[in-house]
């Protein structure tokens, strides 16, 4: 079944997922500021550095069809856990920074 199939690579999607690695790519992001930025809206939404797996026993035991909805759903599930992990973190350094600067803590430019 298509659902079964989709929850099968939602579930390795989730498993394969590191969300520090996304999480350190958020804080360098920030610190990076107008290069930064954009930078990560580009890996995140380009899907650049996927962790699918070609050799995942799952995958290589469907048919091409199969497999193509598999790569699809895992790409996709992928693709929200970047977004989560990457958006939030740049989300609470863009929040730390306010806090800082309404403190006077540290001075704009």
């Amino acid at each position: 079944k298509v659902t079964e199939l989709v929850s099968l690579a939602d579930n390795d999607a989730v498993n394969s997922f590191i969300p520090i690695n996304y999480q350190t790519f958020g804080v360098g992001s920030c610190l990076l500021g107008w290069v930064g930025v954009p930078a990560a809206i580009l890996f995140v939404e380009g899907g650049i550095k996927s962790d699918f797996n070609l050799n995942n026993s799952h995958y290589r035991k469907l048919n091409a069809e199969q497999q193509s909805i598999y790569k699809k759903s895992f790409k996709e599930k992928e693709r929200k856990l970047r977004r989560k992990s990457v958006y939030k973190t740049q989300l609470g350094c863009l929040a730390l920074m306010s806090f800082f600067l309404m403190t006077g803590t540290i001075t704009n430019g």
